[in-house]
């Protein structure tokens, strides 16, 4: 399955967890997440929403828990195809689009 986020599309791993009969428990329905595939796009997008003033990269670094502004300007670069931010001015930072 390949959903789609405005310009960024994704693989999602969905399913179900099954057991042998002997162990007697019930299936156990898996979302993608679950697999450890994070989305650092939504994160962000998330962040911004929850944030009451624009977010910077500096910001991003510490979600993210790194300390290359590059890499934190690749992913917010990937929320904004996603249509989850957009950037506010030149200096300003990002903020969540309704």
């Amino acid at each position: 399955m390949t959903p789609k986020c405005s310009k960024i599309s994704y693989r999602e791993i969905t399913g179900t967890l099954k057991f042998h009969t002997a162990f007697a428990i019930d299936p156990i329905k898996l979302p993608g997440e679950a697999f450890g595939q994070r989305r650092i796009w939504r994160e962000i997008g998330d962040f911004a929403k929850r944030s009451r003033k624009p977010i910077h990269l500096s910001d991003i670094c510490e979600l993210i828990d790194t300390k290359a502004p590059s890499l934190a300007g690749y992913h917010v670069q990937r929320s904004q195809e996603a249509g989850l931010v957009r950037k506010v001015d030149r200096q300003g930072g990002w903020v969540a689009i309704d």
